[in-house]
């Protein structure tokens, strides 16, 4: 399997124009590409038939090669991915794309529509708003409450793995387990399956629940609410509804992968923070099914956007015991910022740790990467068109 191997083509404005007018594409779409030239530093032209570019090439080509490729993504970048001779009927691109976070824009988003039905139905104290509504209503706010980053540990790490866990992705899974589970310690006179206490924390925790739970409360207890609480309802329902579409489709693409041979599946995260733009965006590699796994550890990223130090993206990677951390910067100044404060941070982590590294390099393209370099299906190459 290859990684990241990319293609980067920075478009000018006839090309771009071409692409997002004449030339509209989709994830999935099938484009053929002929090199013309090879140049030194990895660099090729390119032919897409209606245009040419220059291209940086991260694997290897000659000049006259015919390459078939696919578009796994359109945001941003124009990024293709290669198929290989004799598979031009490729399957659904939903398995290729990048498995996305549903933006934090769209959880800050969410939070203040609450904040705002939450204001109205206070103001409303004669009106006979259930409690039910209420309290779901300031559970879920406490839910998508911003991070504090001065917070410790002892805080912050519930409330990242709850914001994982209970994200909706593995609402039916954790479920059906949490059921037989219950089932069988049923058989022994427990609780029925419903009552059993790990299935009501899934059922009153999770996102998708969640949503889907205010959502029928609204609908269902419409004559309870004013006619300005119904409308800031409203606009709660068609927010939530759209992050339940982007919930199921997450889960679709998860499932079309779930057969591959990898070890890990990547899938990422949106964490929300006070007052941090698009906040900060998690990584986690999940073990697959395959027996040995574990056996090449756990691995993990993160991405943020500092005041001070700028984009910043940290990897982790831990085996057994023994804990590694990069740190990834756009600077030199950020890098020995970084390194500089790195002695308060090996301290702390040695208490849960036999061994911990520390290192910090300067790339911007790591940084650049982060949505895009998780592993392809077998033989996947990947190439990136800068738009």
């Amino acid at each position: 399997m290859e990684i990241g191997s990319l293609i980067r083509i920075a478009l000018n404005a006839g090309a771009e124009k071409l692409f997002l007018e004449e030339m509209p594409l989709r994830a999935g779409d099938l484009l053929r590409l002929k090199v013309i030239d090879v140049r030194e530093d990895h660099r090729a032209l390119v032919d897409f038939g209606k245009f040419r570019a220059l291209a940086e090439v991260a694997f290897p080509v000659s000049a006259g090669d015919e390459l078939t490729v696919k578009v796994i993504d359109t945001q941003g970048q124009l990024r293709l991915s290669l198929v290989p001779a004799g598979a031009e009927t490729a399957p659904t691109p939903a398995a290729d794309e990048p498995l996305r976070p549903f933006a934090a824009q769209s959880l800050t988003q969410l939070r203040q529509q609450l904040d705002q039905v939450a204001e109205v139905i206070a103001r409303s104290s004669g009106q006979a708003t259930s409690v039910a509504i209420r309290s779901a209503i300031e559970e879920l706010r406490l839910f998508l409450e911003p991070l504090q980053t001065d917070a410790g540990a002892a805080q912050t790490t519930p409330r990242v793995r709850s914001l994982c866990e209970d994200s909706g992705i593995f609402f039916e899974k954790r479920l059906e387990i949490a059921l037989s589970r219950a089932a069988a310690e049923g058989e022994a006179a427990g609780p029925p399956p419903a009552d059993h206490p790990q299935v009501r924390r899934i059922l009153a925790e999770d996102l998708k629940a969640r949503l889907s739970t205010i959502k029928h409360l609204f609908e269902s207890q419409a004559a309870d609410l004013p006619a300005v609480a119904l409308r800031a309802a409203a606009a709660f329902v068609k927010s939530a509804d759209e992050l339940l579409t982007e919930i199921v489709r997450q889960q679709e693409r998860i499932a079309a992968r779930r057969d591959e041979a990898e070890a890990f599946q990547v899938i990422h995260f949106s964490l929300p923070l006070k007052d941090a733009g698009e906040g900060a965006r998690l990584k986690i590699g999940y073990p697959s099914r395959r027996q040995g796994a574990t056996r090449e550890g756990f691995r993990a990223a993160l991405l943020l956007a500092l005041d001070r130090l700028g984009p910043t993206r940290i990897d982790l990677f831990m085996l057994e015991r023994s804990l590694s951390l990069t740190f990834f910067v756009t600077s030199r100044t950020a890098q020995a910022t970084v390194e500089a404060n790195a002695g308060d941070l090996k301290p702390a982590l040695e208490t849960l740790f036999d061994n911990v590294s520390v290192s910090v390099r300067v790339s911007e393209q790591k940084i650049a990467d982060f949505e895009y370099e998780d592993p392809l299906p077998a033989g996947g190459r990947r190439l990136d068109v800068r738009a």
